[in-house]
């Protein structure tokens, strides 16, 4: 561990001087004022505050967390997150999928500002997210690859839940022509058997 960096003095905001002295604490952060301007500012360690974003991102891409959950737990909105979230879009951690003979999928899209969308794949057998994927639209494709791909590792999908997307519902026939299709909507739920 470098002491240096320990025991280095906090550089002002306004000015970029090192005769910064502690002073006190205000609303649980704590304060500093510089010896050379006067001015007192906030240290925040901008390198934490990613870490602890891109906790967040994972808890809500690879966890079982929902924006809104996150929401409450952070105090921010919904709309907030999605916009801290797009950041870590480029490069996201996926989830390794689990290998399961009888997978119940919630299939859903979340679309964001910029124009891209993520698709989202939760077992809700196992309760875990098995897949997700940045798109640039719902659509009978990038359905169809994601469930090759889900059924590839091991997955056998034997129900799927959505919003009734037709790109998937047919996507769902082409790769697991024995799956059964659940829509749930404003009005209830609709079932749609498969029979191949």
């Amino acid at each position: 561990m470098n002491l240096c960096l320990i025991n280095q003095k906090k550089h002002c905001v306004n000015c970029g001087g090192g005769q910064t002295i502690k002073w006190g604490f205000q609303d649980g952060k704590k304060r500093f004022r510089c010896k050379n301007c006067n001015k007192v500012f906030y240290w925040t360690n901008a390198g934490s505050s990613k870490n602890q974003k891109l906790k967040l991102f994972k808890k809500w891409v690879i966890g079982k967390a929902t924006l809104n959950e996150l929401s409450g737990d952070t105090g921010k909105s919904a709309r907030t997150l999605q916009r801290v979230f797009k950041n870590f879009m480029d490069y996201p951690p996926l989830p390794k999928p689990e290998p399961n003979s009888s997978c119940h999928l919630t299939i859903d899209g979340t679309y964001f500002k910029n124009n891209f969308c993520v698709l989202v794949y939760y077992d809700s057998r196992i309760k875990k997210r098995q897949y997700f994927r940045v798109v640039d639209q719902e659509c009978w494709y990038n359905y169809m690859t994601d469930l090759e791909y889900l059924k590839q590792v091991g997955l056998n999908i034997v129900s799927i839940t959505s919003d009734g997307q037709k790109g998937l519902i047919k996507a769902v026939r082409d790769v697991f022509p024995q799956a059964m299709c659940h829509s749930r909507s404003e009005n209830g739920l609709n079932i749609f058997n498969q029979i191949p």
